[in-house]
């Protein structure tokens, strides 16, 4: 919490007005009754420099847009992230519902997230792996443009491939057309 009025403790401050002005260096008992005539709260701005930097101000107005700010701050954070969805499919999965898997990662790629996808075999299945490729071929054509980040590879009991957003088209203007 911000130091304020009479929890500021140095014997001189530099005063900054509720307007914003440089008042200068003073007494912190003078710059806390200035702040009182006005009906406002005396806040250390900065508390590192010598003398410590006060401002006038509403300390409530003060305090809510510091964390307003600090949510902001936050939620810009979070956007910037790149989450890894799964797509989890079977080497007997049906045409259709391949199709809907592929829409569903369209919607991630398209969101600006990666997409995992894993092909799992049980049991008899392992001896049949091109059926394996055969449903991520397809799965791969059905979701469009894409960037593989990982190229589809056998792991065990899996077919695994991490697919990323295609970068956008580049339009450039072509100045030949405008004539």
């Amino acid at each position: 919490m911000a130091l304020a009025n009479e929890r500021i403790r140095a014997p001189q401050v530099r005063l900054i007005g509720s307007d914003g002005e440089n008042l200068g260096v003073v007494s912190t008992k003078d710059a806390l009754f200035k702040a009182r005539r006005e009906g406002l709260d005396l806040v250390a701005i900065n508390q590192q420099s010598d003398p410590m930097v006060v401002k006038v101000l509403d300390l409530g107005k003060y305090l809510y847009d510091l964390k307003r700010e600090q949510k902001e701050r936050a939620k810009r954070s979070r956007e910037s992230v790149i989450l890894l969805k799964e797509v989890q499919l079977r080497p007997v999965t049906d045409t259709h519902d391949i199709e809907i898997k592929a829409r569903n990662a369209r919607g991630f790629l398209a969101d600006g997230d990666k997409v995992k996808l894993v092909i799992k075999f049980r049991g008899r299945e392992m001896s049949h792996r091109e059926l394996g490729f055969e449903v991520a071929r397809s799965f791969l054509d059905a979701v469009g443009p894409h960037r593989m980040e990982k190229e589809l590879s056998m792991q065990g009991n899996s077919i695994t491939a991490i697919l990323m957003p295609a970068p956008a088209p580049v339009v450039k203007d072509n100045p030949a057309a405008d004539e």
